[in-house]
């Protein structure tokens, strides 16, 4: 047994109609809608990318974007989405000047690697 199930005992401790509740559930929900699917997709990518970010070099804040940006032009959020969730704004901000600092530094890195080359 768990600490927190000593601590705080469960009232219901044996539930064998959930499975077929859950199974019930589903069926009235119906299948996944196309927005559904799409976000599904999206956020299995995002997780991809962020995971294997290092291997790829993909930083996680691009991931973040490319999800971002995958649900924008898919049409499944819209820009008033994301302004109506105050929090995201500055976030969202703060993401695209980190990557535009990155893309700046990577670019002036090449330049200058370019410059003090040996010819």
């Amino acid at each position: 047994m768990h600490a927190c199930e000593q601590l705080v005992p469960p009232e219901v401790k044996d539930t064998p109609e959930a499975p077929k509740q859950a199974k019930e559930k589903l069926r009235q929900m119906g299948p996944m809608t196309r927005d559904e699917l799409i976000m599904s997709f999206t956020m299995l990518g995002a997780v991809i990318l962020w995971v294997l970010g290092d291997q790829l070099q993909i930083p996680a804040v691009t991931s973040a974007m490319l999800g971002l940006t995958a649900l924008l032009m898919t049409g499944v959020l819209q820009w008033k989405d994301c302004l109506t969730y105050s929090q995201a704004c500055p976030l969202i901000s703060l993401s695209l000047t980190h990557m535009l600092i990155e893309m700046m530094v990577a670019r002036t890195s090449m330049m200058c690697n370019d410059l003090l080359r040996p010819t």
